[in-house]
């Protein structure tokens, strides 16, 4: 794990949602975007757009995959690290 990271403007608008932030402690242990649907009882696509942005960021990642109702679902996890912002110079 690394200590420390200095997060860019873009990642740090990333991380700002609090659906986002949300999804950051839900996925302390392997999810799908299925499941999270499912408990924060919003829309599969809804979800599915927050984990993109999340993942490009890097604060997700694959934690493998799993078949449901004759379906491949990828289980995301978060990356853990300890975040530090710098001020732009």
């Amino acid at each position: 794990m690394e200590a420390f990271r200095i997060l860019e403007p873009d990642q740090l608008t990333v991380m700002a949602s609090p659906v986002r932030q949300q999804l950051l402690r839900a996925m302390s242990t392997p999810k799908s975007a299925a499941r999270l649907a499912r408990d924060y009882k919003m829309s599969r696509q809804r979800i599915g757009y927050h984990m993109r942005d999340l993942e490009r960021s890097g604060c997700i990642e694959v934690a493998g995959e799993r078949q449901a109702r004759g379906l491949t679902e990828k289980l995301y996890r978060t990356i853990p690290m300890a975040f530090v912002s710098a001020p732009e110079d």
